[in-house]
């Protein structure tokens, strides 16, 4: 028994995995549209607080954890993913006062934003 770790290694289809008995998918957002529908991704907005933001002016790689629970994701072309992600049960929905933590002001630790 052995294991390989990669990182920053970009893969198009899961068949690209089809030689390892077991893969961490950890591509938060990116995770449901990587796994094609294949399998079920749990990984949602929490409290509706993830937005994407056009920043051309921002310069920042890799994936900046702000305030121990913020993730600013770096994309491509000024494009980024702020918010922070959690599995909770259907139950509870996203709660749109949270917002409010990045509308009209930066995150704390980030004021280019």
């Amino acid at each position: 028994m052995g294991a390989r770790i990669e990182t920053q290694h970009r893969i198009a289809d899961l068949a690209e995995l089809n030689d390892f008995d077991r893969v961490v998918v950890a591509a938060g957002r990116g995770s449901a549209a990587l796994l094609g529908g294949k399998k079920r991704c749990r990984c949602r907005p929490w409290g509706g607080q993830a937005l994407r933001v056009h920043c051309p002016a921002v310069k920042l790689k890799p994936v900046v954890r702000l305030d121990g629970d913020i993730n600013v994701v770096p994309l491509a072309d000024g494009e980024f993913w702020v918010g922070a992600t959690v599995e909770f049960p259907p139950a509870v929905l996203p709660r749109p006062e949270k917002r409010g933590r990045f509308v009209g002001g930066s995150p704390a630790g980030l004021p280019s934003f």
